[in-house]
């Protein structure tokens, strides 16, 4: 699994996101994304474990 942190729109204003991503292997070593989804926008003031910069 893989996490990444976006900025995103929601209701007119830009929240982080984080975005979890699962891959797998195929029979041909080749990674494939089997599934995404969004988490819970972080709190609007960013603390020590938020995605903000």
């Amino acid at each position: 699994m893989y996490a990444i942190c976006l900025k995103v729109r929601r209701g007119g204003r830009i929240v982080s996101v984080a975005v979890i991503i699962a891959f797998g292997v195929d029979t041909d070593d080749y990674r494939e994304v089997l599934g995404m989804r969004s988490a819970s926008p972080w709190p609007s003031r960013p603390g020590p474990s938020s995605c903000a910069n």
